[in-house]
Formats: structure tokens, sequence, C-alpha cells
């Protein structure tokens, strides 16, 4: 079993928005080539963001559709 990456709202924002430093995008290009992992939340925030731009909305949705979405359980709420 390779990496896997849980990505926060600030990151996946960023990536999509290609705000990231080289460095960092470089990190994320692998989390996302990897087996990406976003929370239930994390996916209502990305979603919450379809603005119109088609170009903008297809990465976001793109983006979502190639994460894992991890649900919220007790364990990880507390």
């Amino acid at each position: 079993m390779g990496e896997t990456y849980l990505i926060d709202t600030s990151a996946c924002s960023k990536y999509i928005q290609e705000f990231l430093s080289e460095a960092a995008a470089d990190l994320m290009d692998i989390a996302v080539e990897a087996d990406c992992m976003i929370s239930i939340i994390t996916r209502i925030e990305i979603l919450s963001w379809i603005t119109g731009d088609k170009d903008l909305d297809a990465d976001i949705r793109q983006f979502v559709a190639d994460a894992t979405i991890i649900d919220l359980f007790e364990p990880i709420i507390l």
C-alpha cells in the first residue's frame, strides 16, 4: 500500500487556485496522485466555491471526485 494524504480545506483551496509555492505544489501533486483524502467537511467547503467559472468549477469538481471522502465518526470529532 502506498502513501495516503489527508488534505485540509486551506491546502485544497491554495492548490486548486495555484497559490502554493513550487515546492508545496509539487508535494500536493504527489498527494493527489497517491491516495488523496479529504473530510466530508472539506468536501462541503470546497463545493461551496462553485463560482460559474467553467474552468475553475471543473477543477474543483474533479478534485473532489478524485478524493477519498472521510465521513465523520465520533473518534474523529473528538
